[in-house]
């Protein structure tokens, strides 16, 4: 038996939080991956969505790593950093563990 799980870590000046959202197939958890990714790009709930984006990218001064692929047989994973204060970021995992 395999389930899914979507890992959320964000960090702020004043907060640090991760939350995991289980799930039983990989359509609900990537469907959870993708709500969270729009989530973050909503200025009202997260700072990633006040920066200015263009063609998909953030400003130079964040590191932007993404595999948003669907499917079954990849990790999938969006990550934002900001490099001059590492303390800001927001990492998301789509991760498949088998339970014995």
């Amino acid at each position: 038996m395999q389930v899914y799980i979507v890992q959320c870590e964000y960090s702020t000046e004043d907060e640090r939080e991760v939350k995991l959202h289980v799930f039983d197939t990989f359509d609900k958890a990537y469907q959870k991956f993708q709500a969270l990714i729009v989530e973050e790009m909503t200025p009202d709930i997260s700072w990633i969505g006040d920066l200015d984006w263009k063609d998909g990218q953030p400003p130079e001064e964040y590191e932007f790593l993404s595999n948003e692929e669907y499917d079954e047989n990849q990790r999938q994973y969006w990550y934002v950093t900001d490099t001059n204060d590492v303390q800001y970021h927001t990492y998301l995992d789509l991760v498949i563990k088998r339970v014995l």
